[in-house]
């Protein structure tokens, strides 16, 4: 497990702050509760109208970058 990638770290006031809340949430049963309205998986549940205002034409499916 040398090669594992550090994705995060939390300050011991976080920590506690975490610990405090999963400790609440086991004893209310919250952790298992299951949702039971299902959550629409379609490609219109993602998409975003974009707006093209610059002179260039944007290819079909290409990858775009937000700058503002």
């Amino acid at each position: 497990m040398a090669n594992r990638k550090k994705i995060g770290a939390f300050t011991p006031e976080q920590a506690t702050d975490l610990i405090a809340f999963m400790r609440e949430a086991k004893a209310s049963g919250l952790h298992k509760r299951q949702v039971t309205t299902p959550i629409p998986d379609t490609p219109e549940s993602y998409r975003v109208n974009i707006f093209n205002d610059s002179a260039e034409q944007i290819p079909a499916y290409a990858c775009m970058q937000v700058d503002g």
